[in-house]
């Protein structure tokens, strides 16, 4: 036999060690859990969500501007039909709008950090972004996807109108024909 105080030294340390691995589990996170913190970290669903807000808001004000048009190519368009036209436009944008939200997006950017981050990784990732420069960082990558997605409506914006220009003067145009050639008949 042992002796006693070999097994208590014994005890003591499987004790320890014990306590050393409930310890360190329960500082244990998963790789969900840190990708959650990036994301919250860096306001990715809210970035989303006003990314959404805004093209939603530009693609009305286009609409508005469609209907305008159509309105001055068609004179003779009643209100009632025109009410008509603009909730149609209102639905059409609405269902695209709808189709996706920024808990969804949240969802597939998560999954590629988990398909290219290892743990160790993700726990380097969320403790820079608590540190003065991550904080940093996400401050100006957000200030860079404003400005970026500025510009990208603003181009896209001056390109529809254009566009919309060249589209409702040959849809005068073909009018214009349809009513000539019905006169004519």
């Amino acid at each position: 036999m042992l002796g006693k105080p070999f097994s208590m030294h014994y005890i003591k340390l499987i004790l320890i060690v014990s306590l050393c691995s409930v310890s360190l589990s329960a500082q244990s996170v998963s790789k969900s859990e840190l990708i959650g913190n990036i994301m919250e970290a860096y306001g990715v669903e809210a970035s989303i969500e006003a990314t959404k807000g805004e093209l939603l808001k530009q693609a009305n004000g286009a609409l508005k501007g469609i209907l305008d048009q159509l309105r001055a190519a068609r004179p003779d368009l009643s209100p009632k039909a025109s009410e008509k036209i603009n909730a149609a436009m209102e639905k059409y944008m609405n269902t695209i709008m709808s189709s996706w939200n920024g808990a969804e997006v949240v969802k597939v950017y998560s999954n590629i950090y988990e398909e290219n981050y290892s743990l160790e990784e993700l726990q380097r990732l969320a403790n820079y972004v608590k540190t003065e420069s991550g904080s940093k960082s996400i401050r100006v990558a957000r200030s860079a996807e404003k400005a970026i997605n500025g510009y990208i409506m603003e181009q896209m914006m001056g390109s529809m109108k254009t566009a919309l220009q060249v589209f409702l003067g040959e849809i005068k145009v073909i009018v214009s024909q349809d009513h000539s050639e019905g006169a004519k008949k």
